[in-house]
């Protein structure tokens, strides 16, 4: 597992304690996962603050994978 693909899962896992979403499937959307739509914002921001990211210049129907957002972290990443 990539350290990016890691660091996505907990975050994912902090916001949504004590909820903790069964992340196996990379390619099923986080929202089908037992994530709201308010743990998803919250996770954007803090993904924002942990890689210096700018993801309101991002569709989030484009992020709504976990493969996707390691796919884009990994690809803008600034820190």
């Amino acid at each position: 597992m990539s350290e990016t693909r890691s660091k996505i899962i907990e975050t994912i896992n902090d916001v949504c304690k004590p909820h903790v979403p069964n992340l196996s499937d990379g390619d099923k959307p986080l929202l089908s996962e037992g994530i709201d739509s308010l743990d998803f914002a919250s996770i954007l921001i803090a993904l924002e603050d942990e890689f210096g990211l700018a993801l309101e210049e991002v569709s989030v129907e484009n992020l709504n994978t976990l493969n996707r957002l390691v796919a884009y972290v990994d690809a803008n990443r600034k820190s």
